[in-house]
Order: C-alpha cells, then sequence, then structure tokens
C-alpha cells in the first residue's frame, strides 16, 4: 500500500500519500480485530495467535539452516 503512495501523481507529495496509505492499512488492521475479536472467544484467538507464532519461528528456523 506504501508503495502505491510513492506513486502518488505529480503535484502530490509522497511522504503524505504514504502516511495516508498507513493510516488506512492500520485502520483497516483495527477493524479487523474488532470485528474477528467479537465473534471468537479470546483464549481461541490467543491459542491460535500462539500458534502461528511458532508456526512462523519453526518455517524461519528451518530456511536459516537450509
Amino acid at each position: 500500500m506504501t508503495q502505491w503512495g510513492c506513486a502518488a501523481p505529480q503535484g502530490h507529495h509522497p511522504t503524505a500519500c504514504t502516511l495516508a496509505g498507513h493510516a488506512l492499512v492500520t485502520w483497516l488492521a483495527v477493524w479487523a480485530g474488532k470485528w474477528i475479536g467479537g465473534r471468537i472467544s479470546e483464549k481461541l484467538l490467543y491459542r491460535l495467535s500462539g500458534g502461528l507464532f511458532l508456526a512462523f519461528a519453526l518455517i524461519s528456523l528451518q530456511q536459516a539452516l537450509s
């Protein structure tokens, strides 16, 4: 999204477009978090996020060793 901001039309400052892109993506992440949080339990959310963390850690470790 921020790269879209850097390719802004002539006359727009790339920094302003980049900040707008970050703001949009941040808002989307907060909204999605609230939406998901209202549909699944906090305990399940912690377990899913912990499982994803461990999965990414194992994938990173495998890539570092190969």
